[in-house]
């Protein structure tokens, strides 16, 4: 579940609409997204602050947040349809190591299951990682490292 909240993080930035034009997103007195920007994009007008915050800090385009989306669609498929897997796959182990009368190599077997699916996770979580380091700019790294590495401190606690 830990990993799956890291993703649901970056699925909130990546939820953005498609837009063309290459311009990064405006800031008003109050350090908001301005409301011209939001009625252009109903999905940026319901996004909460930290959505707003994170666009506006990494200051994305409307190119970048279209490549995100599109990174977004991409994974998304494939991460929602391991985690229940995994989930389950866990959850089956533990069954196991506490049963009184599972066999040694059935749990072996099952914590190899546990294993493969974790591996692909991570692998996928690598690949969608590189690619939206592709599209940020050198600049923009850093703060979306941080923006992620705090998101991940948030839901430990």
């Amino acid at each position: 579940m830990f990993w799956k909240s890291v993703f649901l993080s970056i699925a909130l930035i990546l939820s953005l609409p498609k837009a063309s034009s290459a311009s990064p997103a405006s800031v008003n007195s109050t350090n908001e997204v301005d409301t011209d920007l939001k009625s252009s994009f109903p999905v940026l007008a319901q996004a909460n602050q930290e959505v707003e915050e994170i666009i506006l800090v990494l200051g994305l385009t409307d190119e970048q947040i279209a490549q995100l989306v599109q990174i977004d669609s991409q994974f998304n498929p494939q991460l929602d349809e391991l985690y229940p897997a995994w989930d389950t796959t866990q959850e089956d182990l533990e069954m196991l190591i506490q049963s009184e009368t599972a066999l040694e190599d059935e749990v072996r077997s099952q914590y190899e299951a546990v294993e493969s699916l974790r591996q692909q996770i991570s692998e996928l979580q690598f690949e969608r990682r590189m690619a939206i380091r592709e599209i940020l700019r050198p600049e923009q790294r850093a703060p979306y490292e941080q923006y992620l590495e705090q998101r991940i401190a948030n839901s430990d606690s």
